[in-house]
């Protein structure tokens, strides 16, 4: 590969010639022009003009009479991995259906590379990750005598998909299955600049019959070999029994559909779940649990709805679940169960869902249960809200008026149950212990004075603990 620089090009000749009738420089649109708009050591790019037919016309492109691309619909197109100080033909022609409607010569001469000491050195692009409907290319690093900046950009069927970056690989998404593509990365030096030339075919439908385990890097690394698209079971990534060393799933972007549900539990070295996003069909449940590192939840924002229940425990790294927001509601409503995330302070990402039970536990910095609002039943199977240290506005409580099973809240700052004065009726307990500064229960009248709890109450170790006839008879605060 040779090196490339975008000035001091040297165009020894352009020569234009139509293959139509022999015409002046008419704009007529039988007329096909071709100029060299980029030109340099190992690269070029021509240009033409559109010609009009009676309906979509295409071009193809030739060089030295070797056809490079068919029937395109762009109006340039970049040759790389050029030759430099070399001449070169192309051919450009005008196709509507079979019929050539025009056809155009352009003759150029890359320059010698030999203006500049500091283009990019040469570098190689490659597929890292192979895809059924999206793919992740690498490359190795450039550099330059004198350590001067690289960035990065990536063009695909030559348009520029990504620059300015400065990472050494790109997740290309939206790609058409089966179907071959190719592209080039560009390292730049400022104005200089050095390609390295990638393609690749994307792969066909390939279904799994079957639960899928997948408990070691191996294991993934060996079920991403044979580019499967769809399970028909659930799918299992890492295990129950001891820790799994699973660091990479980006592999698994060829799958496209899981049947069941999707488990990631017990990997300590995972920290995100990129490779997962194109899973894009209904799931019975999610769990994530007792992964430590995992921060990035991004693998599961292209699930479409969520029909049981999700699961999110003992995962410390993890502060958002704005992952979820483009999920909805399923047949049933869901369960929810979010329960030591020490770093989780942001659960809207669930708020669009109509929930069943709610377990929210055991939390440092979390400071509102703004899902509950989602609720448009405003009833609830279970509730259970219990030592979430910052959580003081329980304001989404007010929207609920039957509870089918249990309340329970327990180890909290709330001073009052004002917010839960809208509540009618419980079919199972309610349980109020260890608020330390719980001095209020008025917001209980409506439902004790109606005689409206199934279940026992239970009320112990709060600052104030009224029986249930303290209640009755008024007597709810201290």
């Amino acid at each position: 590969m040779k090196k490339t620089l975008v000035f001091k090009l040297l165009i020894i000749l352009v020569t234009l010639v139509s293959c139509e009738s022999g015409s002046d420089d008419s704009t007529d649109s039988s007329n096909l022009t071709i100029e060299t708009t980029e030109l340099n050591s190992n690269s070029a790019t021509i240009s033409w003009n559109a010609i009009t037919g009676s309906s979509e016309v295409l071009y193809n492109v030739y060089l030295n009479e070797s056809l490079v691309a068919e029937l395109i619909p762009e109006l340039s197109y970049s040759f790389i991995s050029l030759s430099e100080n070399t001449n070169y033909n192309g051919t450009v022609e005008a196709v509507e259906g079979s019929v050539i409607l025009a056809s155009s010569n352009v003759t150029f001469t890359t320059s010698e590379n030999n203006a500049s000491e500091f283009s990019p050195s040469d570098f190689d692009a490659s597929v890292k990750h192979l895809g059924h409907i999206s793919t992740t290319i690498q490359w190795t690093s450039s550099s330059t005598p004198d350590n001067s900046p690289i960035t990065y950009s990536v063009f695909l069927e030559n348009d520029l998909i990504a620059s300015d970056l400065t990472d050494l690989e790109l997740y290309i998404p939206n790609l058409e299955a089966n179907t071959t593509y190719s592209g080039y990365v560009r390292a730049y030096n400022g104005a200089l600049f050095t390609d390295s030339s990638f393609s690749f075919t994307t792969v066909p439908s390939n279904l799994f019959d079957g639960r899928v385990y997948l408990r070691t890097q191996q294991e993934v690394d060996d079920f991403v070999a044979n580019h499967y698209t769809e399970i028909t079971d659930w799918l299992i990534i890492g295990r129950d029994d001891e820790v799994s060393d699973i660091t990479d799933l980006g592999g698994l972007q060829t799958l496209v559909a899981v049947t069941g549900s999707l488990i990631v539990s017990y990997n300590f070295d995972l920290e995100t779940t990129h490779g997962l996003q194109n899973i894009s069909n209904d799931l019975n449940a999610i769990a994530i649990v007792d992964n430590p590192l995992l921060h990035d939840l991004s693998g599961f924002s292209g699930i479409n709805k969520l029909l049981g229940y999700i699961n999110i425990v003992d995962n410390p790294e993890i502060t958002t679940l704005d992952a979820f927001s483009n999920m909805s509601n399923g047949v049933i409503h869901v369960n929810v169960e979010l329960t030591n995330n020490d770093k989780l302070v942001d659960i809207d990402g669930l708020s669009q869902l109509d929930l069943f039970s709610v377990y929210i536990r055991d939390h440092e910095i979390l400071s509102n249960i703004d899902l509950i609002n989602s609720s448009d039943s405003n009833s609830l199977g279970q509730l259970y809200i219990a030592n979430n240290a910052s959580l003081n506005d329980f304001s989404p409580l007010s929207n609920i008026t039957l509870i089918k099973g249990d309340l329970t809240i327990a180890f909290s700052n709330l001073t009052n149950l004002d917010d839960l004065s809208n509540l009618n009726r419980t079919y199972g307990d309610v349980n109020i212990f260890y608020n330390s500064e719980l001095t209020d229960f008025c917001g209980l009248q409506n439902i004790v004075q109606a005689d409206n709890i199934d279940g026992e109450y239970d009320v112990h170790d709060n600052a104030y603990n009224p029986t249930f006839q303290n209640i009755i008879d008024g007597n709810c605060s201290n």
